[in-house]
């Protein structure tokens, strides 16, 4: 490609047939230019010259980018629980600013610095946690933002409460059909497990000595209902009820503070 410089518009007499001077005329090509041949290829060897170093210049910007590494939790977590995130930049510059987004629960601690601990609620069960970091401070065109997931596991089911009787304003023989009535739904779930919230005011036995327990263990024997399924739950209370519970395969104990004594265990 041919290069021509024009460094500056010349002008031209106009001249009429007989050769006298009528006017000016504005130049529209640059017939004497100005530069020469060797001065020309200078110009074109620094134009070159210069992309080159663009070019070179660019990709030096690019390797000073570090590389993100956004890591979650391990294993799935369980509601009301919490999870950490942690990113890690290699190599890693100095003044990074790190903004944290989560996209379900609440960032408990670590805002602002490189790892962050989410805690979950019950409402995420079964849902996926986004974290999404953001970095200030990095170099120009770098990646800027990164994020990773973490899982929450799926809610233990609901325990059912099938009952709840006073022990005090019950006859024994009542007492007993509601003992029947529970045997009896256990009997139609085999694969669950039946439990006995015993709510025990302050004069009675609060351990496997308690009189509630041997009086539902022998009905369960009259009844040749397995022992092995049923479980007491001893909680300390202002007056004494029995509350059964249908408990279905993971469900949770209802009474987490409670004593708890097993059938199984009981002779």
């Amino acid at each position: 490609m041919k290069l021509i410089f024009c460094p500056w518009d010349r002008s031209e007499a106009r001249r009429n047939y007989m050769g006298n001077q009528v006017g000016k005329t504005r130049a529209t090509a640059c017939r004497n230019p100005r530069y020469t041949s060797r001065e020309m290829k200078l110009a074109a060897f620094l134009s070159l010259l210069i992309v080159l170093v663009a070019s070179a210049a660019a990709q030096s910007s690019n390797r000073l980018c570090p590389t993100i590494e956004v890591t979650g939790p391990s294993k799935v977590t369980n509601p009301g629980d919490t999870m950490t995130f942690a990113v890690a930049l290699h190599p890693s510059p100095a003044d990074v600013k790190y903004m944290w987004k989560v996209s379900r629960g609440v960032i408990e601690s670590g805002q602002g610095t490189h790892s962050i601990v989410v805690r979950t609620i019950q409402a995420d069960g079964g849902q996926q946690i986004v974290a999404t970091v953001a970095f200030e401070g990095l170099p120009l065109g770098c990646k800027a933002v990164d994020s990773e997931s973490g899982p929450v596991a799926e809610p233990p089911p609901n325990c059912i409460f099938m009952d709840e009787y006073s022990n005090e304003k019950l006859s024994k023989a009542d007492q007993r059909d509601h003992l029947d009535v529970f045997f009896s739904e256990l009997s139609n779930v085999p694969e669950h497990a039946g439990m006995f919230i015993l709510r025990t005011a302050p004069q009675e036995n609060k351990d496997s000595t308690s009189k509630r327990i041997n009086f539902i263990l022998n009905h369960a024997k009259y009844r040749r209902f397995n022992k092995n399924r049923l479980v007491f739950a001893i909680e300390s209370y202002e007056y004494s009820s029995t509350i059964p519970v249908r408990i279905p395969p993971g469900g949770d104990s209802p009474c987490k503070d409670c004593k708890l004594v097993y059938g199984r265990d009981l002779k």
